[in-house]
Formats: structure tokens, C-alpha cells, sequence
């Protein structure tokens, strides 16, 4: 009986322990300092944000693609999958509409662009994207890859492959 108690009260003295270090672990998340450094990390995310989107709007009006088709009739139809689109682009491009579409919407599209990879590295960037097309009503996709560099606050293709 008496080793019942004692269990018991080294329970409670190690629960006590246990949630005093959780109470100061919270009391230094949310201290000024540590609140400073998130607010930092956020402008640094929409920095990347800005950066993203104009990789993402190079890619969908990419020259090499478009000459490849024959054509620069196609929608701006970006799938929304894989890639966390946090800002997404302007409602148009070249007077193009730029929608984002769930898979259940491409039954009803002739065209769409999916991102499957979008690597920002300071000045450095990789894209790996598909489109995805239908001819003649065959479905064809075109894989594309293209490196960036940022020059100038813009960023430039310095290598692609299509």
C-alpha cells in the first residue's frame, strides 16, 4: 500500500516538473525577440512569394513553348496541385485569363499547366512543369524544365530543356 503512494507522489512531483518546462517554453516562443524573428521570416516568405510568380509567369508565357505549339492561343490554366501557389498570380497575362483549376475541372479543358517542381535559391532558380494539351482529341503533354538566373531584380532562362 505505502509503495501505491509513493508511485503517486513521484507521478505528481514528475507531471509538475513536465509542465513547469512547458509553461517557460511558451512564455520564450512568444517573447518579443523570438516574435521579431518571425515577423522577419514573413517578409522574407513574401519576398520568395514575388520571386515565384514571376518565374511562374515567365514559364506560361515562355517562348520556346509557344513555338513548339505553332501557336499562343492556349489558356493560362494553372493546376492547383502539387505546388503551394501562397499569392496566386493576377486574374490575366497578355489579356489572357490565368485561372486555377481543381483536378475535377480538367474534363472540361482543352489546356493546363501543371508545376510539379519551383526551386528559388537566391539568385538561382529550377522549374520542372508540364503542359498538357489536347490535339485532334489525342491528349499530348510536353515536359519542361528551365533553369533561371536573377539578373537585375529579373529573372532570365539560362538553360531549358523542351
Amino acid at each position: 500500500m505505502k509503495n501505491n503512494y509513493f508511485y503517486r507522489y513521484l507521478f505528481l512531483i514528475f507531471f509538475g516538473i513536465n509542465s513547469s518546462v512547458l509553461i517557460a517554453q511558451a512564455t520564450v516562443s512568444n517573447s518579443p525577440q523570438n516574435l521579431k524573428h518571425l515577423a522577419s521570416h514573413d517578409t522574407e516568405t513574401a519576398f520568395s512569394v514575388q520571386d515565384q510568380n514571376a518565374i511562374i509567369k515567365a514559364c506560361l508565357t515562355f517562348q520556346e513553348l509557344k513555338n513548339k505549339l505553332g501557336t499562343n492561343n492556349h489558356a493560362y490554366n494553372i493546376l492547383n496541385h502539387g505546388i503551394v501557389f501562397k499569392n496566386p498570380l493576377s486574374q490575366s497575362l497578355n489579356g489572357q485569363k490565368i485561372s486555377y483549376v481543381s483536378k475535377t475541372q480538367l474534363r472540361s479543358l482543352n489546356s493546363y499547366f501543371l508545376f510539379h517542381t519551383i526551386d528559388i535559391k537566391e539568385d538561382k532558380a529550377f522549374v520542372r512543369y508540364y503542359f498538357t494539351y489536347t490535339d485532334n482529341g489525342v491528349q499530348k503533354r510536353i515536359p519542361i524544365t528551365i533553369d533561371f538566373e536573377k539578373t537585375k531584380s529579373e529573372w532570365q532562362v539560362v538553360n531549358h530543356t523542351i
